[in-house]
């Protein structure tokens, strides 16, 4: 049951960040507008209002009763940069269930947006690092000699430098854009998955069971397919999630020290700060408290959703090495 709900909690995460800006925002999903039809949420050419409207609710509120035009809105029609100047600092309300910041955008709305932000940074991150990180553990596990010295060097040399040192070193220099640091994210990464699975092969290759493969005369791709890659889903699956997990909590950080994914873009990380600067006035608490349980939640989550798949493995492991 606690397996369940945690996978079902992931899921929302998900959900929320990747249908974000059809979810909550001021831009409508549907639009007729001079008979015309028009896909805002989902065109950046559709996305600005009318000729001679500031925004899509005014041109929706100025329609006269018998027009043809109409507009269908998203859920929730906050957009996360939609400023609303009467309702600055308000705490949580039923207008807006988790209030909003110091020029009145909404919070629930920002949230959605920066939860999009997150698993963008931690997917693609942990994606790049696998397809560079699992090629060179299985070259330097099933090859050794020079494949594997070669290896072991380039990881030295990429973890030679803090990852929270050269992701501020490269936005301060190169600039923050979301591309840049999922890039630099995964380049700081890859020696883990490759530690793993280097690791993972050379302890497999001395187990029992794949010694007496081998000597039924198992080899090449049916051992490898068949007995080996089973054994290294579990770790490398745990090994994604701690990634990815710290992927989240660097691009937070950097963006909670004013470095982060860019212009455009919501970060849990730039709320964070955000609340700090108001932390010391008490209607602003939820500026703070609301990123900092997201970004809780959304680590232990993912952390608990990857946790039963290696207890598993390893008792399939275990169960093989008898």
């Amino acid at each position: 049951m606690r397996r369940s709900a945690t996978r079902l909690l992931l899921l929302l995460f998900v959900l929320l960040g990747l249908g974000a800006p059809w979810l909550a925002n001021d831009v409508p999903l549907l639009a007729r507008v001079d008979g015309a039809l028009r896909v805002p949420s989902w065109s950046s050419l559709d996305a600005q209002p009318p000729t001679g409207y500031a925004d899509w609710h005014t041109w929706l509120a100025d329609l006269p009763r018998e027009a043809t035009d109409w507009a269908v809105l998203p859920p929730w029609p906050y957009g996360p940069d939609q400023v609303h100047p009467e309702a600055v600092l308000t705490p949580p309300s039923t207008d807006h269930p988790l209030g909003t910041d110091d020029t009145g955008r909404d919070l629930l709305s920002r949230l959605v947006h920066g939860l999009r932000t997150a698993l963008w940074v931690g997917a693609g991150a942990t994606l790049l690092a696998a397809l560079l990180g699992i090629p060179a553990g299985l070259a330097a596990g099933l090859r050794r000699g020079a494949t594997e010295s070669l290896v072991r060097f380039l990881i030295q040399v990429c973890t030679a430098v803090p990852l929270l040192i050269a992701l501020i070193a490269v936005s301060a220099f190169v600039g923050g854009g979301l591309v840049l640091v999922v890039a630099v994210l995964a380049f700081a990464q890859w020696p883990t998955f490759a530690r793993v699975t280097r690791g993972e092969l050379l302890s497999l290759r001395e187990r029992g069971w794949v010694e007496t493969a081998r000597a039924l005369g198992v080899r090449g791709p049916r051992l490898w397919f068949g007995h080996l890659a089973p054994n290294l889903r579990g770790p490398l699956r745990v090994t994604a999630a701690l990634l990815a997990i710290e992927a989240i909590l660097s691009e937070s950080a950097l963006t909670f020290l004013g470095l982060g994914a860019g212009l455009g873009r919501v970060s849990l990380g730039a709320m964070l700060d955000q609340g700090r600067d108001h932390a010391h006035l008490a209607g602003a608490w939820h500026l703070w408290v609301v990123p900092a349980t997201a970004l809780a939640l959304l680590a232990l989550t993912i952390h608990a959703a990857a946790s039963p798949a290696n207890r598993r493995a390893g008792l399939r492991l275990a169960a093989r090495g008898a």
